[in-house]
């Protein structure tokens, strides 16, 4: 699928999302898309973490990758949460957040549009997320080795005396991170693909 396939269809969606009724994605009934596997989506109302109750509309769909079945997720934005993109919401923004669904936080990015850009949708890649292991590294070689000795006659190597020093000074990656930072995001990565190595 090329990119403006994928914009074709996150755009397509998105406009679901926010001018179709509750009713809608209540009844689920699968809608032909075109470009998704079997050329169908399937609408949902997703459950409101602050509400509990069944309030976002969203799609669920797959598309075929690279030798195997991508499943996707594509969700509007909870107006209730207290995140800035909440609050773009809650002030008029159309956001609609791309999961992967196959992992565990795999926000792909956003596509949004707002009254300012004539409701135009741009895409919005999202940065990788740091993760945080779920055992802690003491309590990985803890697990590994056993707790640690109380003993003091540890064995500790001598410093070696050849070995070369590392100047002293500060390294700027400000060019690095400003160049980064600048970089076109209007023509999306293709997000699709992204989800193998995301």
């Amino acid at each position: 699928m090329q990119k403006q396939d994928q914009l074709k269809l996150l755009d397509l969606l998105h406009k679901s999302i926010f001018t179709l009724d509750e009713n809608f994605f209540a009844a689920g009934n699968p809608v032909k898309v075109q470009g998704t596997l079997g050329g169908t989506a399937k609408p949902r109302l997703f459950r409101d973490s602050t509400t509990g109750k069944p309030a976002l509309r969203g799609f669920d769909f797959n598309l075929q990758g690279k030798g195997k079945i991508l499943t996707f997720r594509f969700i509007e934005q909870n107006k209730n949460k207290s995140s800035q993109y909440a609050s773009m919401a809650r002030n008029g923004a159309q956001i609609a957040w791309l999961i992967d669904t196959s992992i565990e936080n795999g926000f792909l990015g956003r596509y949004q549009s707002s009254p300012e850009s004539g409701n135009k949708g741009h895409w919005y890649p999202s940065r990788p997320r740091a993760i945080t292991p779920k055992t802690s590294v003491s309590q990985a070689i803890q697990s590994e080795y056993g707790p640690p000795s109380s003993n003091d006659d540890v064995d500790i190597p001598e410093m070696i005396d050849d070995m070369p020093e590392i100047p002293a000074g500060t390294y700027d990656v400000s060019d690095q991170a400003a160049a980064m930072m600048a970089a076109d995001v209007e023509e999306p990565p293709d997000m699709w693909e992204m989800s193998d190595g995301y």
